[in-house]
C-alpha cells in the first residue's frame, strides 16, 4: 500500500496505471509513425514527436483517458471483468479523449493531436487493451 493524499492506494493499482499509460503513449506513438507514411497531411513522425512536443501533446490526450477510465471506477480492483463491459468502458473513455482533443482546438491549436494520429491511436488502444 501506497499512501498518496492521505488514502492509501495499492501498489499493483500504481503499477497498473503506469503500465496503461505507457502502452497508450506508444500506441499513439506508433501512430504518428503511421500515419506519417500513410497519408498525405500528416506531419513527419520525428518533427511532431520532438520539434512540435508531440510527446507531450499525445500525453495530454492520455492523461484525459486515464481519468475516464478512473471514473469509471476501472482501478478499484484489477480483476477481469466482462469483455463486453470493458469495450464499452474503453470506447466511451476514446470518445472523451476526441470530445477533450475538440475543446483544446478551441482553446488552442498547438496542444491537439493531428486526426490521423488521433484515430489510428485510438484505434490500437481498443484493439490492445482488451486483450
Amino acid at each position: 500500500m501506497i499512501r498518496l493524499f492521505n488514502v492509501f492506494i495499492p501498489a499493483r493499482i500504481l503499477a497498473l496505471l503506469g503500465i496503461e499509460a505507457a502502452i497508450m503513449e506508444l500506441c499513439y506513438v506508433i501512430a504518428v509513425f503511421v500515419a506519417a507514411k500513410l497519408f498525405v497531411n500528416a506531419p513527419g513522425a520525428d518533427y511532431f514527436l520532438f520539434s512540435d512536443n508531440g510527446f507531450w501533446r499525445i500525453g495530454i490526450s492520455v492523461i484525459v483517458t486515464i481519468l475516464v477510465l478512473y471514473f469509471h471506477d476501472l482501478y478499484d480492483d484489477a480483476r477481469k471483468r466482462s469483455s463486453l463491459e470493458l469495450a464499452q468502458h474503453m470506447l466511451v473513455a476514446l470518445g472523451v479523449s476526441f470530445l477533450s482533443q475538440a475543446f483544446l482546438a478551441y482553446l488552442r491549436v498547438g496542444l491537439i493531436v493531428p486526426r490521423y494520429t488521433m484515430i489510428l491511436g485510438s484505434i490500437l488502444i481498443f484493439l490492445v487493451f482488451p486483450v
